[in-house]
């Protein structure tokens, strides 16, 4: 099959996201789908959704080289270039430009290829080019593009200070991080992660779910904020990190059951297609699972509670009519009355959360209900969720993209070597990853009820949370059929 892109084997989300910044974002904050791209071009702005006239968009010249013969001029807008008159002046880098129907051939007009022109997107932006910088921030979506992989521990293997322990114990290595996956053409396309971890390239990069994939000679990719998920999903279900059945997984894919791929979230449904398709309300797709910076507040202030608190105290306001009633009006064969406390602990402790709501309009036996009861819906209603349960700080691979690495690389010179080497970073990572991670709540001290609610209240400014529970659903659905892999002895 031929591929168009690759997608994260851990979610299925394509390498591929492209952003079309705002007017008042810096360059950096735009970049295109390929490794190759760092801007959207005039190449996809398609039936031409977009001009500065309706919907405010504009095309920045991000390069210049002066064409000297245009075949394509009199195609005008269908070919390669665009016209515009500079009233006489020299085309300059960073120039903005007008986005128009007109923009054709014509005297004192001057030809710009498409590719150098950048998109910008405006108020009314109707590009499907990218998702959108007034839909998205930048730092929402960091990492995106980032993508690392599992590859086959070399015979010279000798441990980093860096390795993890399921490194050493495992046949399998992680790579370095790359920002940005080169096209797919041509096939057993390779590259180098930074830093080059155990002098090894990622080589022959493969899509296993439609493209042939060998353990012993390519690389399947994946976000480092999904391999994140992962560590943390195979400990919870299988007691340890499967580290070298996951290659051999992949390898086998078609054996099993690939539903958790081929039936993803109805979002990833719509946008997978030969391209990535751009939908406007599905930018929550691209947002780092890792970066929620709302959910500090939301924990902070559960975890600001007075010295009087109980975790059995109730969480609602007292009944002004102490009858048990159904909408106000007295009741007086509520049966669950009668049960004792304990009996109706049991009941509530079995329920969902709309189970509770439900029987709390039934009976008001069940009105007052304490703290604690909303620590065990978090647990059991978002297991994605570890910041509740786990200390654990985050896995620093997900929190740095392949430009921080080079901005703070270690990097050796070796006589013959065409060019220096980045073996390691300068980064602090104790420091570093304690701006990526949240206080673990302590059980006792925490409003569970205010902490499940405000999550509930807030659900629209969580992006990287709606991220976080599809990747967490994909992998559970995953881990099932990765655990026949496992029984089958592979």
């Amino acid at each position: 099959m031929v591929l168009s892109q690759f997608h994260c084997a851990l979610c299925g989300v394509s390498f591929n996201i492209a952003r079309i910044r705002t007017a008042n974002e810096p360059p950096e904050s735009a970049w295109g789908s390929f490794m190759s791209d760092s801007w959207v071009d005039a190449w996809r702005d398609g039936q031409g959704q977009c001009s500065t006239e309706k919907t405010g968009c504009s095309y920045i010249l991000r390069q210049y080289s002066p064409v000297l013969r245009t075949r394509d001029a009199d195609t005008g807008i269908q070919g390669d270039y665009l016209f515009f008159d500079f009233e006489g002046e020299i085309p300059t880098v960073g120039q903005r430009l007008p986005i128009n129907y007109y923009s054709r051939k014509g005297p004192g007009r001057i030809a710009i290829e498409k590719s150098d022109l950048e998109h910008v997107a405006g108020p009314r932006c109707q590009s499907y080019g990218g998702y959108l910088g007034h839909r998205i921030s930048a730092a929402e979506m960091r990492g995106c593009q980032t993508f690392q992989s599992l590859l086959p521990k070399p015979n010279s293997y000798v441990q980093d200070p860096d390795d993890l322990d399921i490194e050493v114990q495992s046949n399998f290595i992680l790579s370095g991080v790359t920002d940005g996956m080169p096209d797919p053409h041509p096939s057993g396309v390779s590259t180098w992660g930074v830093p080059e971890r155990h002098g090894v390239p990622i080589r022959a990069i493969s899509d296993p779910f439609v493209d042939s994939y060998e353990v012993s000679n390519s690389a399947f990719p994946f976000h480092p904020w999904c391999f994140g998920i992962y560590m943390k999903l195979s400990r919870l279900r299988l007691g340890h990190v499967e580290l070298d059945r996951l290659p051999t997984f992949f390898q086998n894919i078609n054996h099993y059951s690939r539903t958790f791929y081929d039936c993803p979230d109805p979002a990833v449904t719509r946008a997978r297609r030969s391209q990535w398709w751009y939908h406007p309300g599905a930018e929550w797709l691209a947002v780092n699972p890792y970066y929620v910076p709302k959910l500090r507040d939301l924990v902070h202030k559960a975890m600001n509670t007075d010295p009087s608190f109980d975790l059995q105290t109730g969480v609602f306001n007292a009944l002004t009519n102490s009858a048990h009633t159904v909408a106000g009006q007295p009741v007086a064969s509520d049966i669950f009355a009668r049960l004792p406390q304990e009996i109706r602990d049991m009941i509530v402790n079995h329920l969902y959360s709309h189970d509770i709501a439900a029987l709390r309009l039934a009976s008001r036996a069940f009105y007052q209900l304490p703290v604690f009861l909303w620590h065990r819906l978090l647990r059991e209603e978002m297991p994605w969720l570890w910041e509740i349960w786990t200390d654990e700080p985050p896995y620093f691979w997900a929190t740095v993209t392949a430009d921080d690495i080079e901005r703070n690389k270690h990097e050796i010179h070796t006589p013959g070597m065409p060019r220096p080497i980045i073996v390691s970073h300068t980064i602090n990572v104790q420091e570093h990853l304690s701006k990526w991670t949240i206080p673990k709540p302590p059980l006792g001290r925490t409003n569970w009820y205010m902490l499940y609610r405000d999550i509930k209240r807030h659900w629209n400014e969580l992006r990287g949370l709606w991220n976080r529970e599809r990747i967490w659903t994909y992998q559970e659905e995953m881990l099932v059929e990765l655990e026949k892999h496992i029984r089958d002895g592979a």
